[in-house]
């Protein structure tokens, strides 16, 4: 990823009224958090971030994503390491 462009950021999920919630942190202990997603009709959570142009965002970036599912709201999360240049 490279500062100051928006990236696309998806999960495809077994569940496609699953609803996601994503926060990015990145190596200056920054976060984003873009706005709740629900699942469409292929299963998949999509995200559009802006990667901020700032130096301090250079370096490793961690990528968690919360799916919940159902009326219970079963959760699942996945987290990646992503390099921001």
């Amino acid at each position: 990823m490279t500062r100051g462009t928006t990236v696309a950021i998806q999960a495809t999920l077994s569940d496609p009224n699953a609803v996601c919630d994503l926060k990015l942190t990145y190596a200056d202990g920054s976060t984003d958090q873009p706005s709740t997603v629900v699942a469409h009709n292929q299963r998949i959570c999509a995200f559009q971030v802006t990667i901020p142009s700032r130096a301090g965002v250079v370096g490793s970036a961690t990528a968690v994503l919360i799916a919940k599912v159902g009326h219970e709201r079963t959760r699942t999360s996945d987290q990646q390491t992503l390099t921001v240049k």
